[in-house]
């Protein structure tokens, strides 16, 4: 089954909840957008050069606290982690070691599952070369979708240190 604009689901997921939050007062939640600078512009089709590696899909603060993260899609019941760039891994890694906080959020469509996947889970999966997360594993929590469309971050940021 081939799904046009894969990932686009999940993205308008998070921005309804990025503006519920931000209306709320209750955390603010930015997607970046890829660093390029535009060399020709038609319409509504922009071409241009990368001027750098990107980091991550979304930067966020929740009570003081800085998190990114990186959103994937996957119409399979598993998702393959070799598909996260080193650079971003190094990414997470770098905002953890900062006293920041850092995950993948990883959305099976099929099953309209959410997971995150912490950094500290990431880099254990790298090493133990565990590179399948399925959509029924326990290991990685959970977020619920609530109405109307809202990505329940907030019961899970209040969970983390």
């Amino acid at each position: 089954m081939f799904i046009k604009n894969k990932g686009m689901y999940i993205e308008e997921l998070i921005n309804n909840t990025s503006c519920y939050y931000l209306d709320n007062e209750i955390m603010y939640i930015e997607k970046r957008f890829l660093p390029i600078q535009p060399t020709k512009i038609e319409k509504n089709n922009v071409s241009g050069v990368l001027l750098r590696k990107s980091t991550v899909d979304y930067l966020c603060l929740y009570n003081g606290k800085y998190i990114d993260f990186e959103v994937k899609q996957t119409n399979e019941d598993y998702f393959d982690i070799k598909i996260i760039k080193s650079h971003q891994i190094n990414h997470l890694l770098r905002i953890n070691k900062m006293n920041g906080f850092s995950f993948i959020l990883i959305h099976f469509f099929k099953k309209d599952i959410i997971k995150v996947v912490t950094t500290e889970q990431l880099l254990k999966m790298i090493e133990t070369k565990k590179y399948k997360i399925l959509y029924n594993d326990d290991e990685y929590e959970t977020l619920n979708v609530v109405f109307p469309g809202i990505i329940d971050f907030q019961s899970y940021f209040k969970k983390i240190k």
